[in-house]
């Protein structure tokens, strides 16, 4: 069952009816993303990959694919809740944001925790008030990607993973937590590197647990 998949016997920093649901962003199978948690997350609680199929930038600009997609997390997530895992949370890269956001407006989808990483989504969005109870965003401002896509014609994906979020009224239950490494490359996925991605681990299980961030 998936309240017993990929889970080990000795575990004591779980429940049964708790999940982490994966979603990647564009361009890419999460394999070099959000996936690389799941060895990190397995023994704590259930892993469950949304599978969100490879997706071409342009498509993902609009707002019909978008509400298509945030419906297909929705009933993944609802599919879970009937299943028993109740408390679900997600860790979404890059587009993953946006895909998270729209889910959170279909009747019935709620999360405990909301971990965006790189996320691509505007800085001042209202997230819905029932849609989750706690989000991490972890931003990044030397995130060349997102740099490089904000001045391209057309450009619909927001800075919220390079800047932090910035809504007005400011949202209690979401914090910004600065992504640091080394200045190279694009930065898109500098979390989820070997060396790096334990780290993040650790401040999920952390979260899952209900406690604060540490300095």
């Amino acid at each position: 069952s998936l309240r017993s998949m990929n889970r080990s016997p000795g575990m004591n920093a779980s429940r049964n009816d708790t999940a982490i649901l994966l979603v990647n962003g564009i361009l890419s199978d999460g394999k070099q993303s959000v996936d690389r948690f799941r060895p990190l997350l397995h023994d704590h609680f259930a892993v469950v990959d949304f599978r969100y199929p490879w997706t071409g930038p342009i498509m993902a600009g609009f707002r019909k694919f978008q509400l298509r997609h945030g419906r297909m997390l929705a009933n993944r997530a609802l599919q879970l809740n009937r299943q028993g895992l109740t408390r679900l949370s997600v860790i979404a890269h890059s587009f993953g944001s946006v895909v998270t956001f729209r889910s959170m407006f279909e009747p019935g989808v709620h999360f405990e925790n909301v971990f965006l990483f790189n996320g691509a989504i505007e800085d001042n969005y209202p997230w819905p008030p029932e849609g989750f109870k706690r989000l991490v965003n972890f931003h990044d401002a030397r995130d060349f990607a997102l740099t490089a896509g904000s001045i391209l014609p057309g450009h619909v994906f927001g800075n919220m993973g390079k800047t932090g979020y910035s809504g007005r009224p400011p949202d209690s239950r979401i914090e910004n937590f600065p992504i640091e490494g080394p200045a190279n490359g694009l930065r898109h996925s500098v979390a989820f590197r070997p060396g790096r991605i334990e780290y993040y681990a650790e401040i999920i299980r952390s979260v899952m647990a209900g406690e604060p961030i540490a300095a």
